[in-house]
């Protein structure tokens, strides 16, 4: 009996064991679920003869293709999740109740591994030059950081993530808000005092991004603001309206978790009757350009977003007479036109750090200083390349006296004979431009020139600086500009 038990073990374990091959083998495809590209098939001859790598090749398409792989990977994330409470993905958090978080959000939430204070200043210093930028051309401009959903369901996150910091990014950089009097819309005010005083579910349990109650709130929060700046600008709040309950919505998260699994989360359902069209045929929200139209709109939008927005395009779109929705990167001013009202930078708290890795598409504003310059022997390094009938301007300008902590603001002159043109620049290492200083990040400067804002003619460069102290000027080495017109 004893040596029968053993027998069918053995076969039952073997069994198992093989079913992943046969069913490979059978023409059992395994669904991809994950983010990423699963190694394919490789070829045993190649053009140079016997493939070498084949064994690992191999190797590497049978563990990401076998049969019922994601089903496996399900039912083991089932079990962990269950009975130790943890996740078998690195990119999701098991929370308390079923609440999923996303583990890039962690260290927001943890306020630990923080920027430096002088990344904050170079982030506020991105915006407001984006913001004057926007407001000289007659525009209002409107700023909004979307939480991360720890950042207002904090509670339901494990206990084994403690605080530790005291500030995480967004709570510094909303500090230097505060004291240098910038405007922009607290979403994360505007969430957590609609979590307290009311009864609705804001974010999805399984999801990253808040539902159609969360977005509500934002919306209204946001064009509040348009209707401060212009008092001409009405919309439909939707207060009267009650969102209904359904269970319908494939969160993100649970979607990494349980890849076989299906799982359905809470959505409210918001009744708000489609006004407005499409310019062109919307695939997804996830759509890198969206475009609407409203009859019963008012006001023209330019808005830069992320996934956040998904759920705020089908509300917004309804209020503006028409309304460009970007995702692309780096945002890109160019597109707006003489009909422009209002700009909308929206961001991911998670992805604040962005901010300031490629400098924005917009032509460097020209200024007069008239300030008492100081010369120096300045240590500097430029690239200079066109980029789409502008030239690009980017390098470092150190200072004797450099301090890594410093905040630095630094300006570009250039110069053709007894004419000299001043320009504001964004304090931004551009990614890739000088690998062997990004410690000094806090130096660097990027500009976008406009060819055709400056007469023909061969130009010298020098920078200045401005460390809080004194303005600091010198020479940019191999600085030289040449400036041509279309068709000159």
């Amino acid at each position: 009996m004893k040596k029968s038990i053993g027998i069918i073990f053995v076969v039952l374990f073997f069994g198992l064991c093989l079913v992943p091959s046969l069913g490979l083998f059978t023409g059992k495809t395994n669904r991809n679920s994950e983010k990423r590209t699963l190694a394919v098939m490789p070829d045993i001859m190649t053009n140079q003869g016997i493939n070498g790598e084949f064994t690992k090749q191999y190797d590497d398409y049978f563990t990401d293709n076998f049969a019922f792989r994601s089903d496996l990977i399900t039912l083991d994330a089932f079990l962990y999740a269950d009975v130790l409470g943890q996740s078998v993905s690195d990119q999701v958090i098991v929370g308390k109740d079923g609440w999923l978080f996303f583990e890039p959000t962690v260290n927001d939430y943890k306020k630990t591994d923080l920027l430096t204070d002088n990344e904050i200043y170079r982030i506020y210093r991105t915006l407001c030059i984006q913001k004057l930028y926007i407001e000289n051309n007659g525009i209002d401009f409107i700023f909004a950081v979307a939480p991360n959903k720890a950042s207002i369901y904090g509670d339901y996150m494990p206990d084994r993530y403690l605080v530790e910091g005291g500030r995480n990014n967004f709570e510094k950089l909303a500090a230097l808000f505060a004291d240098q009097n910038f405007d922009y819309v607290n979403l994360h005010e505007v969430l957590r005092s609609g979590r307290e005083t009311g009864s609705l579910q804001l974010y999805h349990k399984m999801d990253t991004h808040w539902n159609n109650a969360g977005a509500l709130l934002a919306f209204n929060a946001l064009l509040t603001e348009v209707a401060a700046l212009d008092n001409s600008f009405l919309f439909d709040s939707g207060n009267g309206l009650i969102p209904q309950k359904e269970i319908s919505w494939q969160g993100d998260l649970s979607g990494m978790l349980y890849p076989t699994a299906n799982l359905l989360d809470m959505q409210y359902v918001v009744d708000i009757e489609k006004e407005y069209t499409a310019v062109r045929p919307i695939k997804s929200l996830e759509d890198l350009t969206i475009q609407t139209t409203c009859p019963s709109g008012n006001l023209d939008l330019l808005m830069f977003r992320d996934s956040f927005a998904n759920a705020l395009i089908p509300m917004l779109s309804n209020a503006f007479a028409s309304a460009n929705y970007s995702r692309a990167v780096p945002y890109d001013y160019t597109q707006i036109d003489a009909g422009t009202d209002v700009v909308i930078l929206e961001i991911a708290e998670r992805n604040l750090p962005n901010i300031i890795t490629e400098a924005p598409f917009v032509p460097a504003r020209q200024i007069d200083l008239n300030v008492f310059l100081v010369q120096a022997a300045l240590e500097t390094k430029v690239k200079t390349g066109d980029q789409d009938g502008f030239i690009r301007i980017a390098g470092l300008a150190i200072l004797p006296q450099y301090s890594k902590d410093a905040n630095y603001d630094v300006y570009i002159s250039l110069q053709t004979g007894d004419k000299m043109y001043t320009f504001e620049t964004f304090p931004i290492l551009e990614d890739g431009y000088f690998p062997d200083d990004e410690d000094k990040a806090n130096a660097a400067f990027s500009m976008l020139l406009d060819k055709n804002s400056l007469p023909e003619g061969e130009y010298t460069m020098t920078a200045i600086v401005y460390d809080r102290t004194e303005y600091s000027v010198g020479p940019v080495s191999g600085g030289a500009v040449t400036i041509t017109h279309s068709g000159g």
